[in-house]
């Protein structure tokens, strides 16, 4: 949960989902992405010493946190692609005001490469 005055930092467009696990024709399993919003603007967020440290602790040095505009509803979403990259959503931390300003911070940790 973030006030923000000015979203300039917003510059990465970032699409919220869900993963189905399926199987391809040869039976082998896959991963499939799902989009369940419509893509959103986000912008990477700067974590405190504090928090860099117990990111290392809890073994999340491929864990980031962006920044979106509030959203009302975060039902169903477990991953996200940025950047032609699959994220798993691993935290939410939104803003409990209504106002223009409010953004939610998400935990992103890295699954895969998206081609591959």
């Amino acid at each position: 949960m973030v006030q923000l005055q000015s979203w300039d930092r917003l510059i990465h467009k970032i699409v919220f989902g869900t993963v189905d696990d399926t199987e391809d024709d040869n039976g082998l399993p896959t991963n499939e992405f799902k989009r369940l919003a419509k893509p959103t603007l986000c912008g990477h967020w700067g974590l405190t010493t504090g928090q860099i440290v117990q990111n290392k602790g809890h073994h999340r040095d491929d864990s980031f946190i962006v920044v979106i505009h509030h959203k009302r509803d975060y039902d169903g979403i477990t991953h996200a692609m940025l950047n032609n990259k699959l994220y798993e959503v691993s935290d939410i931390n939104p803003d409990p005001f209504q106002n223009p300003t409010a953004g939610d911070l998400i935990t992103l940790t890295r699954v895969t490469d998206r081609d591959g």
